[in-house]
């Protein structure tokens, strides 16, 4: 006489549960805390604003900006005027 499979509930609960237990199962839940994350992105944020530091000054000077402006709009200008011609 055949003996029927029973297949438990609780063995396939174990399975279950085994991933659900370690720390990477859940992946809405950060690993890392808050606090280093934060602390990690204001020295990203730090850097970057001192390496823009390096390449930019900052202008004070309402008539020199005024010209830095124009001569913006200039380039501006000319860049536009160079690519309707390059299309004929």
């Amino acid at each position: 006489m055949k003996r029927p499979v029973l297949l438990g509930s609780s063995s396939l609960r174990g399975r279950a549960s085994r991933g659900s237990n370690s720390k990477s199962g859940n992946c809405r839940k950060p690993l890392t805390p808050s606090r280093i994350r934060r602390e990690v992105s204001a020295e990203k944020l730090e850097k970057q604003w001192h390496e823009l530091l390096l390449h930019a000054t900052i202008v004070r000077d309402p008539e020199k900006i005024l010209w830095l402006t124009a001569e913006l709009d200039r380039c501006n200008r000319w860049a536009e005027v160079g690519k309707h011609i390059g299309n004929f």
